[in-house]
């Protein structure tokens, strides 16, 4: 996101959405786009939002999982039991070892043995991060049960007032 104008409004509509409680990405979005003026956008802005809409359909492609009938009749040749693991799998895999936005996939039919292993890899790592995005929010849980606060904002007013 390049404009100011287009970053203040979307930063007007998580301010006001998240004072009245939880809120999904797409209401920020909706909220926002009640204010934006096409002169908000810069053109990285337009292209930007051209290639996230692009992205979302591709993704959700690459995500698809092997039709059953796929699997049965043209891999007759795998055990059952290895068919029922690929009727899971997507048709294509990520083989970058953080992911992100410029990572590279591979049909998971053409996979080879080292890129199921980074496949691997960087589901292990993403398990370890959600391991520590865990953590950090039961110790907030506890901190707030500690301090009787019900939410950190409470904990700075309370910070505020002694």
């Amino acid at each position: 996101m390049e404009s100011k104008p287009l970053k203040q409004h979307i930063a007007m509509a998580l301010d006001h959405l998240g004072m009245e409680g939880p809120v999904t990405r797409r209401e920020v979005a909706e909220e926002a786009m009640r204010y934006i003026t096409p002169d908000c956008w810069s053109v990285n802005d337009r292209y930007e939002a051209d290639i996230a809409f692009f992205q979302k359909g591709i993704r959700a492609l690459m995500n698809e999982t092997h039709s059953p009938g796929f699997i049965d009749h043209t891999l007759d040749c795998i055990p059952e039991g290895i068919r029922d693991t690929l009727r899971e799998i997507p048709v294509w895999i990520c083989v970058s070892p953080r992911g992100g936005r410029s990572a590279v996939h591979v049909r998971a039919l053409l996979a080879t043995k080292e890129q199921w292993e980074a496949n691997f890899a960087l589901k292990d790592n993403i398990v370890q991060a959600t391991r520590l995005s865990r953590n950090a929010s039961r110790d907030i849980r506890n901190l707030l049960d500690s301090t009787g606060s019900d939410c950190l904002s409470d904990l700075m007013k309370k910070e505020l007032v002694e």
